[in-house]
């Protein structure tokens, strides 16, 4: 009776998650490719990815994670959008300060940054 119960629970769980699932994220149209999203981390397979397939890069709206503004490719790739998730910029305040300074002064255009995963409040920096 008990793993009738679970089968039981289990099946609501999935028509749940069905039911409450979007097949189709789009990005608002403000941005340059609302049906493309290329999520960059900053590293060794970014910078070969830009040196040998730089078409691939082009034309997709481009997110950038945790501390990439430190990349040189920032200024170079002008990532549309901005997430802070590495829990580290909240634990050590000079990461944080080294981060917002580099943001201030590596970023000539419009990005949405998302400072926090869990709340996700939108910051715009000109």
């Amino acid at each position: 009776m008990k793993k009738l119960e679970l089968l039981w629970q289990t099946f609501l769980s999935v028509v749940k998650i069905l039911l409450q699932s979007k097949w189709r994220t789009h990005l608002p149209s403000s941005f340059s490719n609302p049906e493309e999203l290329l999520i960059l981390a900053n590293g060794p397979s970014l910078n070969r990815t830009v040196r040998e397939a730089p078409d691939f890069v082009q034309g997709k709206t481009l997110l950038a994670v945790n501390f990439c503004v430190t990349s040189p490719m920032f200024e170079q790739l002008r990532p549309e959008i901005y997430l802070i998730a590495d829990p580290l910029f909240w634990i050590v305040p000079e990461k944080r300060g080294k981060l917002f300074r580099a943001l201030a002064e590596k970023t000539a255009w419009a990005l949405l940054s998302l400072l926090n995963i869990l709340r996700c409040r939108p910051i715009t920096l000109c």
